[in-house]
């Protein structure tokens, strides 16, 4: 880590025309990484499939986001989640409306699908436009109050969250 932001600081450094150092220059190059580092994991989250569950969720460190969820609320959610070929489709939401809105935001990040924390918290989705019709019809990540029955079908089931790669 410390060799990383040493190299980030030369980059700067080299980057700039007077070669001074300058915080602004530091601050904005770091938020650019960041801001690169983050729409990464959003494209590619850390768990993806059952085979990825299953080998993060025997994971023993206490801040891994998963271990935040305890005795039978972590087994009932882990075993809620479903996935196919796209990643993560479906899961409980009503386990995650109990824990603090930072470690929803984290457990989401592992399946890519952080940016939607607001949205396990809200009692009407539909009134920030991720409401569905009759047809089943996502409209951002996930549809709460339906779960990936198969294929491109999220059907009705008031404790879920239907995912876009359903």
């Amino acid at each position: 880590m410390k060799y990383a932001i040493f190299l980030m600081v030369l980059t700067v450094t080299s980057a700039n025309a007077d070669n001074e150092l300058t915080v602004d220059a530091v601050i904005n190059h770091f938020d650019h990484q960041m801001s690169n580092q983050l729409e990464r994991i959003h494209q590619n989250p850390l768990i993806k499939s059952k085979a990825d569950l299953e080998h993060y969720s025997k994971s023993e460190y206490p801040e891994f986001p998963l271990n935040k969820l305890k005795g039978k609320n972590r087994k009932l959610f882990i075993e809620s989640l479903t996935f196919n070929e796209k990643g993560l489709t479906g899961f409980n939401i009503q386990i995650l409306q109990h824990l603090e809105k930072n470690q929803v935001y984290q457990i989401l990040k592992l399946f890519g699908i952080g940016t939607f924390t607001d949205n396990v918290f809200g009692s009407d989705l539909s009134e920030k436009g991720y409401g569905g019709d009759d047809t089943g019809t996502v409209e951002g990540d996930f549809l709460k109050g339906y779960y990936c029955a198969f294929r491109a079908s999220c059907s009705e089931h008031p404790q879920s969250a239907c995912t876009k790669k359903c």
